[in-house]
């Protein structure tokens, strides 16, 4: 993946007074399960930003979005979606419950300068789930339907950059096409710790989930972006046992149930060929059912479960923190939600926090841990909304929506 910034067009490269403006965002959020109302989220009110900016400028805007899966829980028509949307931007989100029918189409041709339209779910359209190229996608009912409305497309939803569905890359190959406000702090912020690194880099992995971590490994690592890499939770024990430490019977039973043990002959070829950037726990912290007991992992094995990272490579972590410039993080290094297991998640964001560099929170749990552990998100650079697509972005993959974009800005 080459250079974000410069290859794509941005809201300043268009002029968009009285133009129709189509703008796809993601404000995919929970359902409340008493109420069965829409909760608002971040990046709703982020979203919101760049719609009342095209709307400040007289655009005609129309909203495209989604919400769930068909067939899924959390799959629900729009409605809500505009009135937290209205309440975000100050403005009145006007919705129709369709998406390209006669009363969808009507309403757009109808909309005045400034007025916004938010269309019903786009997942309604059987077309939208389809993995195909833009010029396929603009071939298809729902594109060629719409398309001819559109003066302008604008896709802000960096979060399904990783999608090569209608709505996120259908339009731009027949509409002049650019990047909403939301897509682009994210890919601004992705360059600085992707692209144009300043030295030293960290990037800090946790969690329970390791295929995402080796891949993220594999891709910084290969690229050379990245100084140290500092392990924790589930990856963190899966080096362990590729070093040949024994974290005992009772954890790797659970790691096979997980099939976290597949990933060990890769940990292993890792640390062959880059061990020195890669540093996992000196100690752990054990769940012995009377509460935390710290031990060496030369103390190892022990029948009781590792839930955090222990006080010696606390204070490891934190020393590289300090010297660190560029920090990605993404996942706790163990079992915050248990109070006695939150001290290594909690030493580590607290380093970061109090360090000078550029910092870039990413993946949901990560998000959480800090909010549970009440600490303040504003002290760290960035907070990605990105989910899986930043994890995708990170781990170097590619992504069908920036190369259509890319292509658009070309023509």
């Amino acid at each position: 993946m080459g250079e974000p910034s410069p290859g794509f067009l941005t809201i300043d490269d268009f002029d968009v007074d009285g133009k129709t403006v189509f703008l796809r965002v993601d404000i995919n959020s929970g359902i409340d399960k008493k109420t069965g109302n829409v909760v608002k989220t971040r990046r709703i009110e982020e979203h919101s930003r760049t719609i009342k900016e095209l709307s400040d400028r007289n655009a005609k805007l129309v909203i495209l979005a989604h919400q769930g899966r068909a067939g899924g829980k959390d799959f629900t028509l729009l409605e809500g979606h505009a009135k937290l949307l209205s309440e975000c931007t100050g403005k009145n989100v006007g919705y129709v419950d369709d998406v390209i029918g006669p009363a969808a189409v009507k309403r757009i041709q109808e909309l005045k300068s400034g007025e916004i339209l938010l269309l019903d779910n786009v997942r309604l359209m059987a077309e939208e789930g389809l993995e195909l190229k833009p010029e396929e996608h603009a071939r298809s009912h729902m594109i060629s339907r719409l398309a001819p409305l559109a003066e302008v497309f604008i896709n802000d939803a960096f979060s399904a950059i990783h999608r090569s569905h209608a709505s996120l890359v259908g339009f731009t190959a027949t509409v002049p096409s650019g990047i909403g406000r939301v897509m682009e702090h994210e890919l601004e912020s992705l360059g600085r710790v992707v692209h144009n690194v300043t030295r030293p880099c960290t990037y800090i992995l946790g969690g329970n989930k390791p295929k995402e971590c080796l891949k993220i490994m594999r891709h910084v690592l290969d690229e050379n972006v990245v100084d140290d890499i500092l392990l924790g939770g589930v990856i963190g024990n899966i080096f362990l046992l590729a070093s040949g430490y024994d974290v005992g019977r009772k954890y790797q039973d659970f790691m096979e149930r997980e099939g976290a043990m597949a990933f060990i002959p890769e940990a292993k070829k890792l640390l062959d060929n880059n061990g020195g950037k890669i540093h996992m726990p000196q100690d752990l912290a054990l769940e012995t059912g009377a509460g935390r007991e710290e031990v060496q992992v030369s103390q190892l094995p022990r029948d009781d479960n590792p839930y955090d990272i222990g006080a010696k490579t606390m204070e490891k972590y934190i020393d590289i923190i300090k010297k660190s410039m560029t920090i990605v993080i993404k996942g706790p290094m163990g079992v915050y939600e248990n109070h006695d297991f939150a001290q290594g998640t909690e030493a580590v964001f607290q380093a970061i926090a109090d360090s000078e560099a550029f910092s870039l929170i990413g993946g949901g749990d990560t998000s959480t841990a800090i909010k549970a552990l009440g600490m303040d998100a504003s002290r760290y650079s960035y907070v990605s909304l990105g989910g899986g697509a930043l994890l995708s972005y990170l781990g170097g993959e590619h992504s069908p929506v920036l190369e259509a974009l890319n292509a658009a800005a070309k023509r």
